[in-house]
């Protein structure tokens, strides 16, 4: 039975039935009629079905399609369905319990990051060992300092070892000369790589020397993702129309929309690049690696990756899943250094510099810090992000995991040594203490309609952060996409519980990418990051959260409104 005659006449399921024929040819195994409806949010587990009507019922509208659905589609528990349906079987994870908390890199021993004033970083070369070339004065304050700490033998070496400094300087010299304003000077940048333990006494001592601006301890980076353990749900449901979704489905049909015209960037540790939907249909890797940093080998940081670039470019070659702009320009930007260690703010400096990353791309960051806030609560990092925005680059950042009930983003006060203390992230702020970094800031909500503010139920328990500052959410569970634990070695696996504000800021990404390949092809130019976030944050287009969270966690994108709206904007 087609999809189209079960389902005639049923509104919210029609836009299934219009793309029936590149779904099944997308999936092409024996299940198609099945893997058909998973992608619209049809296919659970029996008794799990998804409820339609705004009171959380099926409503009227679809009670006898979801009835007929019981009746003449198979209909396959999950577990059966995972243990029977062959080669393109979607793998349960629940047993894998790899969130936020559960970084697993080598011990983290922090450097103290040190931003010399703008004035006194023009007067001596960009290298290491900086403190050899300062002024007679700032060298004598700086050796007093450095005496307190015998036994640690400090040194100032640069924060953006792997960057031409001209290149950097170009970069911002043009961003001063569109905008009309100063650019922030991110070779002011330098850290104090420490063998021990003393971090907080020396960023203090070198807090207070008359040439420095700030020094901070580096605070520790992580996965924005959480495992979440609840029942399995299959099909990629967060693409189904909305208020269920931010309806993928319907941009699939139209002409524009698979991202050929845009770069993408992903920012985190690794990624399995040969899986089955990441390469193109003849078997050719489409993701290029940039000099930013080493791709981590660690299994983990390798699936956290390998899940987030499915959903966004999951390649349309009757495998596996479909990514939202599948035909996308990507390219990944690896965080760790040789040392083992994290340099998020050095990998963006470098994505900065590189010519072809420029208007129109989207960057997205997959991190979090150790605290569980934004990565942008580091000076270093948000200064990075506002300068890439300011070359007309729409940054994703994801809101974060907070501990227990999450972080209250509006009432978050920065200790001094990482901002001027203040609430950095409240718009509402009267004092000036909020910094506009420009960011698409996005919050993690459950895939169920009406969408509440995602609590995770793992064993150390989290939910999104929330506040006025966070613009837009999704799902932040049961996403299926690519994953590469289970079978690294044929490429083939995939899994169904990705989730946190990892897994919702990279379909914010995905619809970002798709808005400005539409834009570009119709009007011939991008939208500038404040314009797309706007559209992606406005309320009219898009869906809200259930009342509880109105105003918290921002709209979820609604691609079927704003296709519409950036086509005239």
């Amino acid at each position: 039975m087609f999809l189209s005659q079960l389902f005639q006449g049923e509104p919210i399921l029609e836009a299934v039935a219009q793309n029936e024929t590149r779904i099944n040819k997308q999936l092409n195994n024996e299940f198609a009629p099945v893997n058909t409806l998973q992608r619209a949010l049809l296919v659970w587990d029996p008794d799990s079905l998804p409820r339609f009507g705004a009171d959380g019922d099926y409503g009227d509208e679809t009670a006898s399609a979801v009835t007929r659905f019981k009746q003449d589609v198979l209909v396959v528990p999950a577990d059966e369905l995972i243990a029977d349906v062959g080669p393109r079987t979607v793998w349960r994870l629940d047993e894998i319990s790899y969130g936020a908390q559960d970084h697993p890199q080598t011990p983290f021993v922090p450097k103290v990051i040190v931003k010399l004033r703008d004035e006194s970083a023009a007067q001596i070369p960009y290298e290491d060992n900086a403190q050899e070339f300062l002024p007679p004065e700032d060298r004598t304050a700086w050796d007093m300092a450095a005496g307190a700490f015998p036994d640690l033998s400090l040194t100032l070496n640069r924060a953006l070892p792997g960057v031409d400094p001209e290149a950097v300087r170009q970069w911002l010299s043009e961003n001063e000369a569109a905008h009309g304003t100063p650019s922030q000077q991110l070779l002011s940048f330098y850290v104090i790589p420490l063998p021990a333990d003393s971090s907080e006494q020396v960023a203090s001592a070198v807090d207070a020397l008359p040439f420095v601006e700030h020094a901070y301890v580096e605070q520790e980076v992580i996965p924005a993702s959480v495992t979440a353990d609840d029942p399995l749900i299959v099909g990629q449901g967060y693409l189904g129309a909305a208020p269920f979704g931010v309806d993928g489905l319907h941009t699939w049909a139209l002409p524009f929309t698979d991202g050929s015209q845009v770069r993408f960037v992903d920012v985190e540790w690794g990624w399995q690049l040969t899986h089955e939907d990441l390469i193109d249909t003849n078997g050719v890797n489409r993701v290029g690696i940039l000099p930013t940093g080493t791709v981590s080998t660690d299994s983990a940081l390798v699936n956290h990756g390998t899940n987030t670039l499915g959903i966004v470019m999951a390649t349309d070659n009757e495998k596996g899943i479909l990514g939202l702009a599948p035909n996308v320009k990507a390219s990944v930007a690896p965080v760790e250094t040789p040392a083992g260690t994290d340099a998020v703010a050095a990998a963006l400096a470098v994505v900065g510099t590189i010519p072809g990353i420029g208007a129109g791309s989207v960057v997205l960051i997959e991190q979090q810090d150790a605290q569980h806030l934004p990565i942008e609560t580091d000076l270093f990092i948000r200064l990075a992000i506002q300068e890439l925005t300011r070359k007309r680059i729409t940054v994703i950042e994801p809101a974060g995991n907070g501990l227990g009930a999450g972080n209250d983003l509006d009432t978050f006060v920065a200790p001094g040594h990482l901002f001027d203390s203040g609430r950095i992230f409240d718009r509402n702020d009267t004092t000036g203490a909020f910094f506009e970094s420009g960011a698409v800031m996005v919050a993690a909500a459950t895939s169920q309609h009406p969408h509440q503010r995602m609590r995770f139920p793992v064993a150390q328990p989290q939910a999104s952060n929330h506040g006025n500052r966070i613009d837009c959410y999704a799902w932040g569970e049961n996403i299926l996409t690519t994953a590469s634990l289970l079978d690294p070695v044929s490429n083939q696996p995939y899994r169904t519980n990705f989730g946190g504000t990892s897994g919702a800021a990279a379909i914010v990404a995905g619809v970002a990418v798709v808005l400005q390949n539409i834009r570009r092809s119709v009007q011939g130019d991008f939208l500038a990051p404040e314009q797309l976030r706007a559209l992606l944050s406005d309320r009219s287009h898009n869906t809200g959260p259930a009342p509880a969270d109105d105003g918290r966690i921002g709209v979820m994108p609604n691609l079927a409104e704003l296709e519409q709206a950036v086509r005239t904007l």
